[in-house]
């Protein structure tokens, strides 16, 4: 395959990426209105230790690994993300 064309796929993911991380985001503010509401804290280890298995399940062992960085780093970004909308106002 031609690199110029592998390079399009590639943007072309990276595009829905972007629009499933705004999706995404947009729901973590819902999850941290509702955390703020409740009195919870932000970090859920189980819930984040779910979706780890949840995702990498099926993955080869090598892909599973670059998943659970990707999603950890996914969780961090989410709990900034909720504890500075958190502690505005």
């Amino acid at each position: 395959m031609d690199l110029e064309i592998i390079r399009k796929e590639i943007d072309d993911v990276d595009d829905q990426i972007k629009i499933l991380f705004e999706k995404r985001m947009a729901l973590v503010l819902e999850v941290a209105e509702y955390k703020k509401q409740n009195n919870l804290p932000v970090k859920n280890s189980t819930r984040e230790n779910e979706i780890l298995v949840r995702v990498t399940t099926g993955q080869s062992e090598e892909l599973a690994e670059y998943t659970k960085i990707l999603f950890r780093k996914l969780f961090e970004i989410a709990r900034l993300y909720q504890e500075r909308n958190i502690n505005k106002e």
